[in-house]
């Protein structure tokens, strides 16, 4: 399980005995391997009136000769993780490998999972890094250069293998890039 919070604050404990709190731009990457307790909650002075809490949890499926692994627990603060930027597009790399950048975020197979924020019009490439690609149109829309429509908020958009696209912001614009090479069996979360 990964959180990555984009407002707000999280208290996240586990029956490792780990109590970390995460904040915008930190990320907590836990694998549940064999089997973990945990909870993720707002801390109670975060709990007032007109608090903000936003932030994307996935779930990242472990390649069957890991998937009995011990239970782990990981916190990568703000200033370790990974960031470019460039003509209006800034990029922050979550986990796995993209736009040159590898992430410390230890994974158990090839992958990107990365923050993208976009201004009006900005682009970004889409590179072929990675078989399977999808973003999550978290706010604003999105425009797939060279194809008709635009993808709004709360829509996932899957893109064909070994395709390069551009994306290009219609209005501010924040999504989730996720992909990897695809796992040699069917995986259940």
């Amino acid at each position: 399980m990964r959180t990555y919070l984009i407002a707000g604050e999280i208290m996240h404990r586990d029956g490792l005995g780990n109590v970390q709190a995460i904040r915008p731009g930190e990320v907590n990457w836990m694998t549940a391997g064999s089997g973990i307790v945990h909870s993720e909650r707002t801390p109670e002075a975060e709990r007032r009136p007109g608090a903000s809490l936003f932030g994307i949890q996935a779930w990242v499926a472990l390649p069957k000769a890991h998937e009995e692994a011990e239970p782990a627990f990981f916190h990568h603060a703000a200033a370790a993780i990974p960031k470019t930027e460039s003509d209006g597009a800034a990029l922050t790399l979550i986990a796995g490998r993209s736009d040159g950048l590898v992430s410390p975020v230890r994974t158990y197979s090839d992958m990107v999972y990365a923050d993208i924020v976009l201004e009006d019009a900005a682009r970004y490439q889409v590179k072929a890094e990675h078989v399977e690609r999808a973003v999550y149109v978290v706010s604003g829309a999105l425009e797939v250069l060279g194809q008709a429509g635009r993808f709004e908020a709360g829509e996932l958009v899957v893109f064909k293998p070994g395709a390069e696209l551009v994306l290009r912001g219609a209005g501010a614009t924040r999504l989730m890039l996720i992909g990897g090479e695809p796992l040699a069996e069917p995986r259940h979360i």
